[in-house]
């Protein structure tokens, strides 16, 4: 196919059907198409697509989903578009194009709905069901050959002027911001950590040889040691229950951690998985949707 525009098969479209007694709000789209892809086991990534159809007649959403990087594309079902164009068809009211075992409902000239059957078809029997489905009175049959179809494949030259949702994974998107904070914080706590061992390390070579009874209460590198071992553990325990680190420092001893969630219970139940912890607050941020919760961890603290 000699064009810029790249053309998506039936065979990688999927649909989705949900009945429903009335449209859905605009502002809860996304969701609704998020919820139901996720029940039909479709993986949402950050090249899908959406395009969504609301059937009046029996009160059915159809939703067709497929990956889609760029912009300069147009589904197959869309490409009998161009054949008013070439065949000289009119573009007034409803014409059904059959091709093969599928039909293709266009009003005015614009795609609305399309049809795969498992078997061929009577067209006594295909009436029948166009007007139980899409509760059409008037419309006229166009026959596309398979000679015409290779004609309307070589010929496109414009891309969907469908409107699509786009969709983005938010898991994806929060594993990359707490992966990105996990290791700045990481980083920033290990330069601490050499600053805190050089600094040790001067001032043993100026002071008076400790005695052994200094050497038992300090030990820098078992005090390193233990944070390491919490952080790491911290860090890991953040990951698994997918919650994402605000903030954290070291202080009299203890880890003070910031850290955010959509569900309160999330934090509290993240909270419990530790022997020795105090929460410090929990408050709910309006504007952004997010609990916050301030905590402590003592060092050496491990989880149940």
């Amino acid at each position: 196919m000699d064009t810029k525009i790249r053309l998506i098969p039936l065979s990688q479209l999927t649909k989705i059907k949900k009945s429903i007694s009335a449209p859905i709000n605009q502002k809860e789209i996304i969701t609704f198409i998020k919820t139901l892809s996720e029940v039909n086991g479709y993986t949402i990534s950050t090249d899908t697509k959406a395009y969504l159809i609301y059937n009046e007649f029996i009160k059915e959403y159809e939703i067709i989903l497929f990956e889609a990087p760029k912009n300069d594309f147009i589904m197959e079902c869309e490409i009998f578009t161009k054949a008013y164009e070439l065949f000289d068809i009119p573009q007034n009211g409803w014409r059904v194009f059959i091709y093969q075992k599928g039909i293709y409902l266009y009003l005015d000239g614009v795609f609305r709905y399309y049809k795969i059957f498992d078997m061929d078809f009577e067209i006594e029997d295909l009436d029948e069901f166009i007007v139980k489905n899409y509760g059409l009175g008037n419309f006229e049959y166009t026959y596309i050959r398979q000679a015409q179809y290779d004609e309307l494949l070589k010929s496109i030259d414009i891309k969907s002027s469908c409107e699509f949702y786009r969709l983005k994974n938010k898991v994806d998107l929060f594993g990359v911001l707490m992966a990105s904070s996990v290791v700045l914080i990481a980083v920033s706590l290990y330069l601490v950590f050499e600053i805190m061992n050089k600094t040790n390390e001067e001032v043993v070579l100026i002071e008076d040889v400790p005695t052994p009874q200094e050497l038992t209460a300090v030990e820098p590198k078992a005090i390193d040691k233990a944070f390491s071992k919490t952080l790491n553990e911290l860090f890991i325990n953040l990951n698994i229950n997918k919650i994402i680190l605000q903030d954290l420092s070291l202080k009299n001893g203890a880890i003070i951690a910031v850290v955010n969630a959509k569900d309160k219970e999330k934090l509290l139940n993240f909270a419990n998985e530790y022997s020795k912890i105090r929460i410090n607050k929990i408050i709910y941020d309006k504007l952004q949707e997010i609990y916050s919760m301030e905590f402590e961890i003592v060092q050496g603290t491990s989880i149940l």
